[in-house]
């Protein structure tokens, strides 16, 4: 299972969560009620499906878990965005919360994808709890590149880890409860380490808190990589572990030293990728969505030591291909789906007849005379040869579900497709999105959409930094429409440095999705002035279009001091900071815009 590690380019749009285990691979939920308590994304370190400039300043993680246990830096410019991760450079950490996790003696399951430098140092890659004998819970790369699962001072290492250096791993610290229980490593899904601790654990929460790259009290931080970490409040069965290790394997385009099952990301499809299946030892995961619109249920005839994964090749999820059709099809996505149906050797199994369900937010009315599943069943790569299968039903007209499907099977391709595109045709499509600046007016944006429906307006968005999103416009949609419409919309705000732009579509009935990002290197100039500095007491900003709402100052170790300064805005594009009360010293003062450092006398 190797590819090329590749950045996220596409938008998806928000989706129902439902009842579906639409987590990671479709192991949990994402609306904060299941086993899955942590899911830090390394291609969507906002948490929206926005992209993050290569080597941007990581101040911040989103959790994607639903529990909004978002982590930020303790000090400034502690890590840097290298897509798709985020690598620390040894100088501090991520904190957040830890009250949602585990404590005392409860499982949990670990699972942490990164790349490590081969140094004479330890690398802390995750740590809760506190600092008092076994009342702890993380992760670290040891200097022998070893991986240690750690309750602080009652430690399992292994001699794997991250033998061979730098090389991406995926590591599984597993801890399953009993008196005291039992713990697991697992690398690249192969056990390398288990043990009972000596101590039964006592984690404890709230003190301490969440630390990624780092771990504060034992002044450990780290020099890693750290590509995606997963954390469930519970021990993974084996037939969950094996199917969240191939999405992780496909997602980052590396190889499994165990059941190494779905192999279709060779080919391109490594996109969302989720699973079923049932383990040798008769655990089992029988239903998945994932982050994707596509849900798999009910097999028929799921046997031990059989899955069955699909991933996506990342194209969009439009019916715009209106060529490789069958008769009686007018057009189909231009997404592709392709299914690994086999054993951990990688046999060809059959799983049985499956249900297939669609959650199509955001696409439109539906007729369900007109939804069709096309299944490339002789394995060509062509649709127009096939038979479409028709018979969907729903219950809340946003799911529609294909039942008994028998025709997909190891290696097959399968896509969506609509029998009438007036009635069902599956938009909205934007045709481009694009801005320009204009010397002496601002940034121009310009978008053009070939059909739609059902849109209410859009909200134009923009960032300084692709993470941190502010609504600058809204403009009304074309509500329903066949034919080509033109949009434009005009930021007369003068910038100095580079911005990003988006659109964020809603329909009449709220739901919404997201356009691509646009990037603009504003050239603008304008009167900018910091005097005097260094200050002994009051320094002057002379800006345009500021307040002092906008203003935030940070010592250099990165606190938020704002409010022990008293800041003055009477003045036209002048703002009057009184630093007097602040200790002698470097300091940094941002406004929306600009940020400069004035040294305190």
């Amino acid at each position: 299972m190797k590819s090329k590690i590749l950045p996220l380019i596409f938008f998806l749009s928000a989706i129902s969560l439902g009842h579906s285990q639409t987590g990671p691979s479709g192991i949990g939920t994402t609306d904060g009620t299941s086993i899955l308590k942590l899911w830090f994304d390394g291609e969507d370190i906002a948490g929206d499906g926005s992209l993050t400039a290569s080597g941007a300043d990581v101040s911040s993680w989103l959790d994607k878990s639903g529990n909004a246990t978002t982590v930020n830096a303790n000090i400034s410019n502690i890590a840097t965005f290298s897509s798709p991760g985020v690598t620390f450079n040894n100088t501090g950490y991520l904190l957040g919360s830890d009250l949602n996790l585990p404590t005392g003696n409860a499982s949990r399951t670990l699972i942490v994808v990164a790349a490590s430098p081969s140094t004479t140092v330890d690398d802390c890659l995750f740590f809760y709890g506190a600092t008092n004998w076994s009342e702890s819970f993380g992760l670290i790369k040891q200097f022998q590149e070893y991986a240690r699962l750690f309750f602080f001072g009652d430690d399992l290492n292994d001699n794997v880890g991250w033998s061979s250096g730098t090389t991406t791993k995926i590591v599984n610290a597993t801890y399953s409860s009993g008196s005291p229980g039992t713990r697991y490593i697992h690398v690249d899904n192969q056990q390398t380490a288990t043990d009972i601790p000596a101590f039964t654990p006592i984690t404890n929460v709230g003190t301490e808190g969440l630390q990624i790259g780092g771990w504060n009290s034992y002044g450990l931080f780290s020099n890693a990589t750290i590509y995606e970490i997963l954390f469930y409040s519970s021990e993974l069965n084996q037939a969950q572990r094996i199917i969240v290790n191939n999405y992780l394997a496909a997602k980052y385009g590396l190889s499994l030293a165990a059941d190494d099952i779905y192999n279709e990301d060779d080919a391109g499809y490594r996109f969302e990728v989720a699973g079923i299946g049932k383990a040798s030892d008769g655990s089992n995961h029988p239903v998945a969505q994932g982050t994707g619109m596509v849900e798999i249920s009910n097999a028929s005839g799921l046997d031990l030591d059989e899955f069955l994964f699909w991933g996506h090749n990342a194209d969009t999820a439009k019916a715009i291909n209106i060529t490789d059709v069958p008769s009686g099809v007018e057009s189909r996505f231009a997404r592709v789906w392709r299914v690994s149906e086999s054993n951990s050797s990688g046999v060809s199994v059959d799983v049985g007849t499956i249900d297939m369900t669609w959650n199509l937010t955001g696409l439109g009315s539906v007729n369900l005379s007109d939804l069709c599943l096309l299944v490339d069943s002789d394995n060509d790569g062509v649709f127009s040869d096939e038979t479409p299968i028709f018979g969907a039903t729903t219950s809340d007209f946003t799911n529609y579900t294909f039942s008994n499907i028998s025709a997909i099977g190891d290696n097959m391709r399968f896509t969506l497709g609509t029998a009438d595109t007036n009635q069902t045709p599956l938009p909205i499509e934007l045709l481009s999105f694009n801005a320009e600046v204009n010397a002496e007016n601002g940034v121009e944006l310009y978008w053009i959409t070939a059909s739609e429906v059902n849109n209410d307006y859009f909200l134009v968005e923009s960032s300084y930094d692709a993470l941190n999103w502010e609504t600058i416009g809204i403009v009304d949609g074309a509500g329903n429409s066949n034919t080509e419409t033109s949009y434009s919309f005009l930021d007369s705000r003068l910038h100095q440095q580079t911005i990003y732009y988006r659109l964020k579509q809603h329909d009449f009935d709220s739901k919404h999705s997201y356009s691509n990002v646009v990037t603009v290197l504003n050239n603008q100039k304008r009167q900018v002035t910091c005097y005097p500095n260094p200050t002994s007491d009051k320094i002057n900003l002379m800006l345009d279009q500021v307040k002092n709402s906008d203003i935030q100052i940070f010592n250099l170790l990165g606190e938020n001091v704002t409010q022990q300064a008293i800041i003055d805005d009477e003045k036209a594009n002048t703002i009057v900071i009184d630093l007097s009360a602040l200790e002698s010293g470097m300091y940094l003062i941002k406004s929306k815009n600009e940020q400069f450092t004035v040294g305190k006398l």
